[in-house]
């Protein structure tokens, strides 16, 4: 295996939960920026979510497609 794939490699399985519980520690709140017309309450896009959590996901090693 190159040295490109081992570093761009997915985390084992037994340390994706690990991993997971990392970015859910250095996540704060994510602004609820979007208003829901019909029924008048405010929600976080999509968008913000994805953009608050990418950074922390990749600085802990999980990648993810939409």
């Amino acid at each position: 295996m190159s040295d490109e794939l081992e570093e761009t490699a997915p985390i084992a399985a037994d340390n994706v939960h690990k991993a997971i519980a990392r970015v859910m520690a250095s996540i704060t709140t994510i602004p609820k920026t979007q208003k829901n017309t019909h029924q008048g309450y405010m929600f976080a896009s999509r968008d913000d979510i994805v953009g608050a959590l990418r950074p922390l996901m990749a600085e802990h090693g999980i990648t993810f497609r939409l």
